[in-house]
């Protein structure tokens, strides 16, 4: 019979990289299988509800960090829906007054013998995962799905798929990470990105799932994506380009700061390309005003930098208003088929602009 403990054991830090993962007597703990069952508490997130798609979602993001070898494998939970130590992993919600205070918590079960393997050198000894269960305060305010409007987002708005996301990474054996801009961020705005790409690990996350599972049949992936958020210090994001609705005259000058993070497994050279649209859905439909210099951004990082975009002449609509068109920027224009999953390579501004008329631009 195998002898099963809740995890309440010695956290360390990785020695060399950022992200971070739960140890126990020194031993890192994690899965020993490249399937993990979880089964999702019908009482509380039936099949086809927001809640049960949310955390299918979420589960999918996981699942598509290139170059690691380790999956959820979701289903219906049994009928009692009650999330105990019973041999299954489950994921469901309770009242938030049973988490005091908290939003999520996620338990670890672990075996308490060491497993050991052959050959120590290239399969160290782990403390072996046996079961997780994650516990979720059912608020009746948190917004399902990700974020529609990137503007409307306030730091304290619990946003539901940000959450499972977190509580999920914990599920895989990682821990809290305030140097990076990442979903295992103890803060509720850490992690955040918005856009095509609303809620999916981070480059950091990546990092630490593909080293705690690597998968050495994995081809190289090439994957940059367009950040509207930058980390400005642990626990905060904010806006890269500050928001505001602005009257321009040709020819005048935005000092633009933007931000493009590497998800993929290889080191990246790209570029971006401003452009302004009359809706907020930056595509190369659009007017093109700027172009940014190539720069090399690492496999796992964010690399955040600024750029002079000339504004022209801007046309007028047909109700004769001279805007407002969204400023946003293109990854990689010239060779977006490089990428995997080349979804994510756009992303519009919290900033507006709209035509000055020409007496206002005279009289400037």
């Amino acid at each position: 019979m195998v002898l099963l403990v809740a995890a309440a054991c010695l956290l360390l830090a990785e020695p060399a990289l950022a992200w971070r993962s739960a140890k126990c007597n020194r031993k890192p703990v994690r899965w020993i299988w490249p399937q993990v069952p979880i089964s999702i508490m019908p009482c509380s997130a039936p099949p086809g509800s927001h809640r049960s798609n949310d955390f299918l979602a979420t589960m999918a993001g996981w699942n598509s960090v290139p170059g690691a070898r380790i999956r959820f494998e979701p289903d219906v939970g049994a009928p009692t829906c009650r999330i105990e130590v019973n041999g299954r992993s489950e994921v469901g919600y309770i009242a938030p007054e049973n988490l005091d205070g908290a939003r999520g918590v996620t338990r670890i079960i672990y075996n308490v013998g060491c497993l050991h393997f052959l050959n120590p050198e290239t399969m160290p000894e782990i403390q072996v995962i046996a079961e997780t269960d994650i516990a979720i305060a059912a608020f009746g305010h948190d917004v399902s799905g990700p974020p529609r409007n990137c503007d409307r987002i306030e730091r304290t708005t619990p946003l539901r798929r940000a959450l499972l996301l977190h509580e999920l990474g914990h599920a895989f054996g990682l821990r809290h990470e305030d140097d990076e801009m990442a979903v295992m961020n103890t803060g509720s705005s850490g992690g955040r990105y918005c856009g095509p790409r609303a809620m999916e690990p981070h480059p950091d996350d990546r990092t630490g799932i593909r080293v705690m599972y690597p998968d050495p049949e994995a081809e190289p992936v090439r994957d940059v994506a367009a950040l509207p958020f930058e980390l400005t210090e642990p626990n905060y994001t904010r806006p890269v380009v500050r928001a505001g609705h602005y009257g321009v005259c040709p020819n005048e000058p935005l000092d633009l700061r933007w931000s493009v993070a590497n998800l993929g497994t290889v080191d990246a050279r790209t570029q971006i390309r401003w452009y302004l649209s009359d809706n907020d859905v930056i595509s190369r439909r659009d007017i093109h005003v700027a172009t940014s210099d190539p720069v090399v951004v690492r496999a796992g990082q964010v690399h955040t930098a600024s750029s002079r975009v000339i504004v022209p002449p801007l046309p007028r609509r047909a109700n004769g208003e001279g805007g407002p068109w969204w400023v946003g920027y293109v990854v990689d224009p010239n060779g977006p088929g490089f990428e995997l999953p080349a979804t994510n390579d756009w992303t519009y501004t919290q900033l507006r602009v709209s035509a000055r008329s020409p007496e206002e631009c005279a009289a400037r």
